[in-house]
C-alpha cells in the first residue's frame, strides 16, 4: 500500500525539494529536461519551473501528489486548475515513476483517484489528462478501448469506466495534444471543439 503526500509551490520544504530533485536524478535520463534540471535559471518547462517560476502547485490551485512507498518516493504527478477554463483542472502533469516500479499501476490506482477526489473536493467540474500526440500512453490508450475498460472493470476499478477521450487532438499553450477527461459534474459541458487541433 502506498502513501501519498501532497505538496505545494507556497509551502513545500527544503528537505522535500531535495528529495524529489534525487528521485528524479535517479529516475530519469540525462535528455528528459522535464525532470531533471533544477534551478531558476534553466528556461526548460520541467517540474521545478511549475513548482517555483509558474506556481502550477499552489494551494489555491493545484498540488504535487508524491506516492512514498514507506520512506522512499516511487511516483510523482501534479495537477492544477487550467487556464482553459476553472471548472477545468489538469491532472497527471509530470508524471515519473521509479524505474523499478515502472510495470505497477501506481499511477493509474492510487495517483489518479487520489487526484480525482481532490478536484472534485476542491469544486472542479472536469478533469482532464493531456498526452503529446506521438505518445500513446497507456492511460490513453485504456480509456479509449472499450472492451480494455469492460474487462477489467471490477469494485476497485470502476474510476475507468468513467473517463472518455477526445476523437481529435487539441491546441493548448503551443502544444497539439490528445485529452483523456471526466465530467465530474454530469451537469457540466465543455466546447472542445473550440479548442480543436484539426486543420491548424
Amino acid at each position: 500500500m502506498y502513501q501519498i503526500k501532497e505538496l505545494h509551490s507556497d509551502t513545500i520544504t527544503e528537505s522535500e525539494i531535495q528529495s524529489i530533485i534525487e528521485f528524479c536524478d535517479s529516475n530519469s535520463n540525462d535528455s528528459n529536461y522535464r525532470y531533471q534540471h533544477h534551478t531558476f535559471e534553466q528556461d526548460k518547462n520541467n517540474w521545478y519551473t511549475l513548482m517555483f517560476k509558474e506556481g502550477r502547485f499552489l494551494k489555491a490551485i493545484g498540488g504535487l501528489c508524491v506516492a512514498y512507498e514507506g520512506d522512499n518516493i516511487i511516483a510523482i504527478s501534479g495537477y492544477s486548475q487550467s487556464d482553459i477554463n476553472p471548472n477545468i483542472f489538469i491532472g497527471g502533469i509530470r508524471t515519473l515513476k521509479a524505474v523499478d516500479h515502472r510495470d505497477f499501476s501506481t499511477i493509474i490506482e492510487y495517483i489518479i483517484p487520489y487526484q480525482r477526489q481532490t478536484i472534485i473536493d476542491r469544486g472542479g467540474r472536469c478533469v482532464i489528462f493531456l498526452i503529446e500526440t506521438e505518445k500513446q500512453a497507456s492511460f490513453y490508450r485504456l480509456a479509449r478501448n472499450m472492451s480494455v475498460r469492460k474487462r477489467i472493470k471490477n469494485e476497485d476499478r470502476n474510476y475507468y469506466t468513467t473517463f472518455s477521450t477526445l476523437d481529435y487532438p487539441i491546441h493548448i499553450n503551443n502544444s497539439i495534444l490528445n485529452v483523456v477527461y471526466e465530467y465530474l459534474d454530469p451537469n457540466y459541458k465543455f466546447d472542445w471543439q473550440s479548442l480543436s487541433a484539426v486543420g491548424s
